[in-house]
């Protein structure tokens, strides 16, 4: 842990966890509008955009990675809390100028210039989420004792939940009385609205364990090649991240079950709506069990439950197509989705508790970035050839088996005191 010590992070933990659970509300008063697993690829299709673009748009929170190094490298000082904020705010605001722009227009634009805005603006949000994401995670990860860091996920998620639930009934009055894609705009002008001003909340948050950094170009080669060299010598973390990556990949697959809703099984924009609820109810409800498995048995047996979630994510859907079982599948996407980068960070963190979590966050997303970003466009391209939903589906159930299959037979972690270690033999 940088710059402070276990007992002055304790001091700040019940302030840290009010704010950073406050924070969760009010972003959440913006996440029925503009959820992004659930409101992107709905929108999309409803601009008859191809399955290539909706698997681009759901890969690029990874495509975007390597950017994560530089605000490691720079942006990771005692200034972070306020860096945090400012990232937020520029990605927000920038989709939100893109929102005002579009519901001005009054429907003049055609459907491929609607289709190039959003994919631009929704890359810029992205884009800047990205870059902010290894300092807010850090922000999280050491100024929380390790103990309680579940805890504090289940109260974040439930966090979430709440503000989210409490705007569902706008939002889905919105997306089923206006006639898309005006209320697509709609939404995500509203979303984006409350996104911004949530943002505020960061501010109050304490940072007890950044230190000064001053760094420069000339350093972040030398410094990120030492890094990566000192994770990837680590045996356990690469075995680890080697089954992550499975189970990123599956779930990118499994995003694909929006536009198979609407299309195979005629979703209308409010049921679209509805599942955006399920989204934030199951993180508000479940939250708790997923951040309680962690604290008491480990983030191994987290990625486990992951992978076995999408097993049956995957089956289901193969097997009873009907618009019960979409809701119940996206129930268990949903907590697959919000757990995947918490499991990440703290999984890394506990294996390589020599590096902060900061650059753990951006090497460790980077390092995946090949396998995950070039899957999931493939993967609409299928279906853009063939029509075959099912063919993509089997594909992320075979990843979802190897990936439970890995985490329960191969993969260890530090509590329970079994490691794989490396022996250098004498040859004589």
């Amino acid at each position: 842990m940088n710059g402070a010590s276990e007992e002055t992070t304790r001091i700040y933990y019940r302030r840290n966890v009010i704010v950073l659970v406050l924070f969760e509300v009010a972003w959440g008063l913006g996440m029925p509008f503009t959820l992004y697993p659930t409101m992107v690829p709905a929108y999309l299709t409803v601009l008859a955009a191809s399955k290539f673009l909706i698997g681009a748009m759901q890969a690029l929170w990874t495509i975007c990675t390597p950017i994560q190094i530089l605000s490691a490298h720079f942006h990771a000082g005692r200034k972070r809390t306020r860096n945090v904020m400012i990232i937020y705010m520029t990605a927000v605001g920038l989709r939100l100028i893109h929102d005002i722009i579009i519901n001005l227009s009054g429907g003049i634009l055609r459907t491929t210039t609607l289709q190039f805005l959003f994919a631009a603006a929704t890359l810029a949000f992205v884009l800047f989420i990205v870059y902010g994401q290894p300092l807010f995670f850090g922000l999280m990860t050491e100024n929380i004792p390790r103990e309680k860091r579940g805890r504090l996920y289940g109260l974040r998620t439930f966090g979430l939940g709440v503000g989210g639930l409490a705007m569902g009934v706008i939002a889905s009055r919105i997306l089923a009385r206006i006639d898309a894609p005006r209320n697509y705009q709609l939404s995500f002008l509203i979303g984006d609205g409350f996104l911004f001003l949530s943002c505020f909340m960061l501010l109050f948050l304490r940072d007890e364990t950044a230190v000064d950094k001053h760094e420069s170009f000339h350093t972040l080669f030398v410094s990120l090649k030492q890094k990566l060299r000192t994770l990837l010598d680590e045996p356990n973390y690469r075995i680890f991240l080697l089954f992550h990556v499975l189970n990123v990949v599956a779930i990118n697959i499994a995003a694909f079950i929006i536009p198979y809703a609407k299309e195979r099984l005629g979703f209308l924009d409010s049921q679209v709506g509805a599942l955006s609820l399920v989204f934030l109810a199951t993180g508000a409800v479940f939250g708790f069990f997923i951040g309680r498995l962690a604290d008491k048995y480990g983030y191994r047996m987290v990625a486990m439950t992951q992978a076995l979630l999408l097993i049956l994510f995957f089956a289901i859907v193969i097997s009873m197509s009907n618009h019960l079982v979409i809701y119940i599948a996206y129930m268990l996407y949903s907590l697959v989705n919000m757990s995947l980068l918490m499991v990440l960070v703290n999984m890394s963190a506990e294996l390589c508790p020599g590096m902060n979590a900061v650059d753990l966050t951006a090497l460790g997303t980077t390092v995946i970035l090949p396998v995950v970003a070039l899957v999931s466009p493939v993967m609409g391209m299928v279906i853009d050839r063939t029509g075959d939903y099912f063919a993509v589906f089997m594909t992320g159930l075979v990843i979802a088996l190897v990936a439970l299959m890995g985490f329960a037979l191969i993969v260890k972690e530090p509590r329970r005191g079994r490691l794989y270690i490396v022996k250098q033999m004498m040859v004589r």
